[in-house]
């Protein structure tokens, strides 16, 4: 059987023939195709997977071929998987290879030329959310529009760490018929961006590398307070510094020096202890998968092995007992 293509399960478009491939380009996109050399049969094809404020796409084309893009309103992160090519953004020729990541910022006109085995995943980001993001992390306004430069560190630990992260629910979305809870859609987009304004290079950078002030116990309480009460609803990183009065930065490095954890894995520590009430307290409807979901965990097996970690005994068997057992687990 062939190997199904990243997210193939959210096609958007397919096309057999270059006369095909050009009008769903026009009729999808409004981009402009160029085919070079023998018109012979293609195999182009793009899925795209849209959540709140990123999208997650692949593309193939099967010619030797390029697109003309109008003006762009988001972000742009190219990731070549197979295959080569190049990109033009604001005049400026970029090598396509797999392992050298291109980013291209919001109002650039750019045009991609490829090879005939060229693929690539792309994430798209809205430019805003990332200045949000950006001015959360910080602890302060920005006082000018956040820019991107399309080339950055690929051999980094914060872009192998972000490409991780984003190939990680590439991979579940082809292999899982079960759809992306909504609190951990959220809270994976919000992690994407962050690790993505990390890994790149822009306008802001410097703000991400200077030395964070220290957080009194009373900030990190009023931040475990607001987790506690609001588990079950995304935790953002604006809310958490509005609450805080905080950089969420500053808030992340005392949360670990204190706590020895994040934010993050704090909430989901907490969520941990609410999922074990569940179970202990479920009907003879109640199901793992299903009380794993509704606690903001995207993937059973990571919910196992966290919950296995934590309380010393399988879900089920919690499921089963309706007793407590092991230690509390509380974080």
């Amino acid at each position: 059987m062939k190997p199904a293509r990243p997210l193939d399960r959210f096609p958007v478009l397919r096309a057999r023939n270059v006369d095909e491939m050009r009008a769903a380009f026009a009729r999808v996109y409004g981009l402009s195709v160029f085919v070079e050399g023998d018109p012979r049969p293609v195999d182009a094809a793009v899925n795209c997977y849209p959540m709140k404020d990123v999208i997650l796409g692949y593309s193939k084309y099967g010619a030797h071929m390029g697109l003309v893009f109008p003006e762009t309103v988001s972000t742009f992160h190219i990731i070549p998987v197979r295959g080569e090519g190049e990109v033009a953004v604001n005049g400026d020729v970029i090598p396509l290879r797999v392992g050298r990541g291109v980013t291209i910022p919001r109002a650039a006109k750019f045009a991609e030329r490829f090879n005939t085995d060229y693929e690539h995943v792309v994430l798209t980001m809205n430019t805003q959310t990332l200045a949000d993001k950006l001015a959360a992390l910080a602890g302060t306004s920005l006082d000018r529009p956040l820019t991107f430069f399309p080339v950055g560190d690929d051999k980094s630990h914060r872009t192998k760490a972000f490409r991780n992260h984003l190939f990680f629910p590439v991979d579940q979305l082809n292999t899982s018929t079960v759809p992306l809870p909504r609190l951990v859609q959220a809270e994976f987009e919000q992690t994407l961006m962050v690790m993505f304004l990390y890994a790149s290079r822009h306008s802001f950078s410097h703000l991400l590398n200077r030395a964070p002030a220290d957080a009194s116990v009373g900030q990190i309480r009023r931040a475990e307070d607001y987790i506690e009460a609001n588990w079950q609803q995304p935790i953002t990183l604006e809310a958490l510094a509005a609450v805080t009065g905080m950089s969420a930065f500053e808030l992340f490095r005392a949360f670990k020096n204190s706590r020895g954890c994040s934010p993050m894995e704090f909430a989901s520590r907490v969520r941990l202890r609410h999922a074990r009430e569940l179970l202990q307290h479920a009907d003879d409807t109640t199901g793992v998968a299903a009380v794993a979901a509704t606690c903001g965990f995207g993937d059973l097996d990571h919910f196992t092995r966290d919950y296995v970690r934590t309380f010393a005994e399988h879900p089920s068997q919690t499921l089963r007992s309706g007793e407590p057992s092991g230690p509390s687990g509380t974080g």
